[in-house]
């Protein structure tokens, strides 16, 4: 751990919780560093069972699990609040006082007196948050590639951070915190069947389009430090494995955006006069009309959710 003369030292024993004062990051940077393998398991089962669990539901009936969508993203929307309380006012506070510098390139803010246990506890969540695509296989939902991919791929991620205890590690800690801050609160919400306006949608995504943006520029920050010669703690290895990830998040997140709330969209059914009481040859049947208004609410409802869920 380095950091030199700080303009700003952290959280005062006193404003700490019992374990966060107890947390040892060097013994716990360590673990994470000698189980980085986990995350390859982790990330392996994981694409197995999302694309057998598709197969397996190919003939079943999409189970609806509202009640216990609900809960998830309270239980994820409520943990990721508590975190950004405790990471975010701490970084803004060391970046107004100690400069963008420190914050990029010095890992002393690992330790208990900044962001402290809030980045390993943020590390290990994006093991169980592969859950969200169990909801989505089970549901029979639209299974996109950049939630798969992202998904899959973050743990590795994250992992490789924390073991290296990489300084840029506690800005993605921070940003992804207040990020689902507000992502799992607003599919909580949706689960529970209230529509908002399509702005909000739109907010979330954008935010997500700026975090990737936000870490591009943290890890190419870093990448010059490094050519230049000045210290910055991330290794060479963990910082490329940043940007390829980070960039092409970026790109994945732009495109999604672009094609869920810019995208062409179908024209219209018009009726045919000429196909007595049909829409386009396809006959209406009158006496279905309510069950016809709930599948297509349904359909909505699907198609709503397949918006801003690339969950980063």
């Amino acid at each position: 751990m380095s950091g030199g003369q700080l303009n700003y030292n952290g959280i005062q024993p006193a404003d700490r919780f019992t374990f966060e004062e107890n947390f040892d990051v060097d013994s716990w940077v360590a673990w994470v560093k000698d189980h980085r393998a986990l995350s390859l398991y982790v990330a392996a089962v994981y694409v197995l069972l999302v694309f057998s669990g598709r197969r397996w539901m190919e003939h079943r009936q999409p189970y609806r699990l509202k009640v216990l969508l609900i809960l998830w993203n309270v239980l994820l929307g409520g943990f990721s609040l508590f975190g950004v309380w405790r990471s975010v006012p701490v970084l803004a506070t060391a970046l107004y006082y100690n400069g963008w510098h420190s914050t990029v390139c010095d890992n002393v803010y690992y330790h208990k007196d900044f962001v402290g246990i809030w980045g390993l506890l943020f590390t290990l969540s994006k093991i169980p948050e592969l859950g969200d695509t169990f909801f989505i296989v089970l549901r029979k939902q639209k299974l996109m590639f950049l939630h798969w991919y992202h998904h899959a791929s973050v743990p590795l991620f994250v992992f490789a951070v924390y073991g290296d205890r990489a300084a840029p590690g506690v800005w993605f800690t921070a940003m992804n915190y207040f990020v689902h801050g507000l992502m799992y609160p607003y599919f909580g919400v949706r689960a529970a069947g209230y529509r908002l306006p399509k702005f909000v949608a739109m907010t979330i995504t954008s935010l997500q389009i700026v975090q990737m943006l936000m870490g591009n520029v943290l890890v190419i920050h870093a990448a010059v430090m490094h050519f230049n010669g000045v210290s910055c703690h991330i290794s060479h290895w963990v910082l490329a494995v940043s940007i390829a990830l980070y960039f092409s998040y970026m790109v994945l997140f732009a495109q999604f955006f672009h094609s869920a709330y810019f995208g062409s969209k179908r024209a219209p059914i018009k009726p045919d006069s000429q196909s007595n009481g049909s829409t386009n040859g396809v006959k209406v049947h009158p006496i279905n009309t309510d069950a016809d208004k709930g599948l297509r609410k349904r359909e909505f409802d699907r198609n709503e959710n397949t918006k801003t869920d690339g969950r980063s």
